[in-house]
C-alpha cells in the first residue's frame, strides 16, 4: 500500500492519550503519516465504560499546524479546531470506537501532537513518542514507511471486528453470468478469448488489506454510485488489495463484520467482509468492471506492505498458498475477477537485513521466485483461465556476485517490487499454462522518494535508459510477456513529480502498457487519490494527466474488459464487443 502510497518517510509516531478516572472514554490522537510540508492523522475516541456515548464533540488547538481537509467528522473553527459527530457515528456502544481523520499543514514546522479536550475525553496528561524519519540506506531503494500504511485513517467503529459465521460457505463456488471474458497472453499483448487485444486501464482502491477489512470509504459514500461513477470514467479494472489473514478467516468462515455508514450503504448492513466483496463482484459486474486481487501483506495490517515478504507470524508460506487455493476455487466460475497479483512489493535488501525477497533457482524460503511459481502453478490448476501476475523484488545482484554479498555496490536496487531483471534468466515457468503468467512491476516519483534517476533535467529518456529498460521494460520489448504496472501515481506538485507521471503516463500510451493507477483513495499520504476527502468530488487535474492512458475509442467513449456489459452501464461506455463490432483498432503499441 506506499508509504508507498504511502509516505515515503517514517511519520513521527505521536499519541496524546487523554483520560480520567471520573470518564468512560479514551481519546487517542495519532500522526498517520508525515512530509515534507504536511501530515495526516487520525482521532480515535473509545468507549471504556458499561454504558453508551450518544453524541460527541472533541477539540484540540495546534501554534503552527492548520487543517487543510478532513473527514468522517463535522469540522468547524480555525486553530483551535472542533470536531463534531455525524448522525451515523455519534453513538459509541460500550468496548467500541470511532476514528476520523484530517489532512494539514505544517505551515514551516513539525507536525505537532496537540491535547484533545472534550467532556467526552474527560481531564488528562497528553503524552507523545515519536521516532525520527527512517528512510533506506540505499538510495535507490523504496523507503520504510508511515505505520499507517496505505491506508491512513482508522475507521473502524469497533475495536476490534467481530466474527460471525458468513451466510457465503467457504466451500461455496460463485457462478457469474457470462464467462467469456477470460484473457489471456500473447507475446507482450493480453488477448480475450477471440485472440483480439484488450487494454486494461485501472485503477486500486484499497481498505480490505486494512483492519477495517472492507473498502476505505464506505464510511461515508455509497459503493455502487462510486463503482458507476469509476467506471464512467474509463477506469475497467479494479486491483483490490487483500491479505493473507483476510483470506483464511473467509476460508475458515470467520469474516468479520465490518463497519460502514449503513445509512449510505443500507443494503450491506449486517454483512460480512466476504458479503460485501461478493456484493462488490456483483456491482462491478453490472458497469462492466473487471477485478484484480493482489495480496497486499501477511496479516491484515495497514502498514502491513511494509514487511518484506509474503509470510509473517501466524500467515506462513502454506497460509499463503491455502489462502490462494481457497480463493481461486470460489470464482473459478466467475469472470469478474480476471487476474491475481501474488504478492504486492516483495523487497528487501541483502546488504542490511536478513530477512528479503531474492530470485533465484534454489527452493530457499525467502525466495520470490519459487513461491511465485509454487502459487502460480496451484490456481492455474484450479483455475487455468486467470491471469498471474508477478511482481519483482528490491534488489538482484550484478553480474558474478551473489546473494551473500553484503556490499551495496554488488546489486542492482529499484522500487519495491520494481526489480524484475532476474526474468531475464530465471523466468517464472508453468509448464502447460505458461499463456497465463506476466508481470508486474511497480513504480512512483520524487515525491515518494528520491532516488538517483531523478536527478535535475530528469526525463522519459533518461528514465528509460536509467531504470525502466533494464528493470522491466525489457520483458514487454522482447515480447517475453505483458506488463501491468500494478502502481504508479502521485501528487500533481507542478514540478518534478508531474515531470515523472507524464513521462509514465506517455510510456504506458506508448507501449500500451496495461496499468492500476494508485489510487481511488484519498487517503494515500504520499501520492494522495483520484477522488477528494469527500470521497466524491475528482481530483480534475489528476484525472486528466490520468485519462490519455485509460482505453477509449475513436468516438471518445471508454472501453471495457467485458464483452456484453459497456463500461459504465447501458449508454455510457463500450464493450469489448462493440469496439470491435464498430472497427475498433487493437490497441498494440511498441
Amino acid at each position: 500500500m506506499r508509504v508507498p502510497k504511502y509516505s515515503w518517510l517514517f511519520g513521527s509516531l505521536a499519541m496524546a492519550v487523554l483520560a480520567s478516572q471520573a470518564q468512560a472514554a479514551t481519546c487517542t490522537y495519532k500522526i498517520d503519516n508525515e512530509w515534507n510540508t504536511g501530515y495526516t492523522g487520525t482521532i480515535t475516541i473509545a468507549n471504556n465504560g458499561s454504558a453508551p456515548i450518544d453524541g460527541w464533540t472533541v477539540g484540540f488547538a495546534y501554534s503552527k499546524n492548520k487543517i487543510t481537509s478532513s473527514w468522517n467528522a463535522v469540522f468547524s473553527g480555525a486553530n483551535p479546531y472542533t470536531a463534531t459527530a455525524y448522525d451515523w457515528n455519534k453513538t459509541i456502544q460500550p468496548g467500541q470506537s470511532v476514528s476520523f481523520g484530517f489532512q494539514g499543514d505544517k505551515n514551516g514546522g513539525a507536525a505537532e501532537t496537540p491535547a484533545v479536550t472534550g467532556t467526552v475525553c474527560g481531564n488528562s496528561v497528553s503524552t507523545s513518542s515519536s521516532s525520527k524519519p527512517v528512510v533506506s540506506s540505499s538510495s535507490s531503494s523504496k523507503p520504510v514507511v508511515s505505520s499507517s500504511s496505505s491506508s491512513k485513517p482508522s475507521t473502524s467503529s469497533s475495536s476490534a471486528p467481530t466474527t460471525s459465521s458468513s451466510s457465503s460457505s467457504s466451500s461455496s463456488v460463485i457462478t457469474n453470468a457470462t464467462n467469456d471474458d477470460w484473457l489471456h497472453t500473447s507475446g507482450s499483448k493480453i488477448v480475450d478469448k477471440d485472440g483480439k487485444a484488450v487494454w486494461l486501464t485501472g485503477a486500486n482502491w484499497f481498505g480490505f488489506n486494512c483492519t477495517e477489512r472492507v473498502f476505505h470509504g464506505l464510511w461515508s459514500v455509497n459503493m455502487d454510485v462510486t463503482l458507476k461513477a469509476i467506471a464512467a470514467r474509463g477506469i475497467n479494472i479494479i486491483r483490490v488489495p487483500i491479505s493473507t489473514q483476510l483470506l483464511i478467516e473467509w476460508k475458515t468462515g470467520k469474516a468479520a463484520t465490518t463497519s460502514i455508514n449503513t445509512y449510505a450503504n443500507p443494503e450491506l448492513k449486517d454483512k460480512t467482509s466476504l458479503e460485501i466483496f461478493d456484493a462488490f463482484l456483483a456491482q462491478s459486474q453490472k458497469y462492466g468492471l473487471k477485478v484484480l486481487l493482489d495480496v497486499h501483506s501477511a496479516e491484515a495490517d495497514n502498514s502491513g506492505h511494509i514487511y518484506p515478504v509474503w509470510y509473517k507470524g501466524a500467515y506462513g508460506t502454506a497460509e499463503f498458498y491455502a489462502g490462494w487455493e481457497w480463493i481461486a476455487n470460489r470464482y473459478k466460475n466467475d469472470d469478474t475477477i480476471v487476474a491475481y497479483d501474488l504478492k504486492n512489493e516483495p523487497h528487501g535488501q541483502p546488504t542490511g537485513s536478513d530477512t528479503f525477497a531474492k530470485w533465484d533457482n534454489s527452493t530457499d524460503a525467502s525466495n520470490w521466485k519459487y513461491a511465485a511459481e509454487e502459487t502460480a502453478k496451484r490456481i492455474l490448476a484450479i483455475n487455468p483461465n486467470a491471469l498471474v501476475l508477478i511482481e519483482g523484488i528490491e534488489a538482484y545482484p550484478i553480474d558474478g556476485k551473489t546473494w551473500t554479498s553484503k556490499n551495496k555496490t554488488d546489486y542492482y536496487f529499484d522500487w519495491w517490487g520494481g526489480n524484475l531483471r532476474g526474468v531475464a534468466t530465471l523466468p517464472i515457468t508453468v509448464p502447460g499454462h505458461q499463456q497465463q503468467v506476466m508481470y508486474s512491476p511497480h513504480d512512483y516519483g520524487p515525491l515518494v522518494f528520491q532516488q538517483p534517476w531523478f536527478y535535475s533535467g530528469f526525463s522519459k529518456d533518461t528514465l528509460y535508459k536509467d531504470v525502466w529498460r533494464d528493470n522491466w521494460l525489457y520483458i514487454h520489448e522482447k515480447r517475453i510477456s505483458p506488463l501491468l504496472i500494478g502502481e504508479w501515481g502521485g501528487f500533481m506538485d507542478g514540478g518534478p513529480n508531474e515531470v515523472w507521471m507524464k513521462a509514465m503516463r506517455d510510456l504506458i500510451i506508448q507501449y500500451k502498457l496495461h496499468h492500476t493507477f494508485w489510487d481511488i483513495n484519498p487517503d494515500s499520504g504520499d501520492t494522495g487519490g483520484l477522488l477528494m476527502n469527500d470521497w466524491v468530488t475528482w481530483d480534475e487535474p489528476k484525472y486528466a494527466l490520468l485519462k490519455p492512458s485509460l482505453w477509449h475509442a475513436s468516438n471518445g467513449k471508454f472501453v471495457g474488459l467485458d464483452h456484453k456489459v459497456p463500461l459504465g452501464g447501458a449508454g455510457v461506455g463500450l464493450s469489448t464487443a462493440d469496439y470491435y463490432a464498430a472497427g475498433g483498432v487493437e490497441p498494440i503499441g511498441l
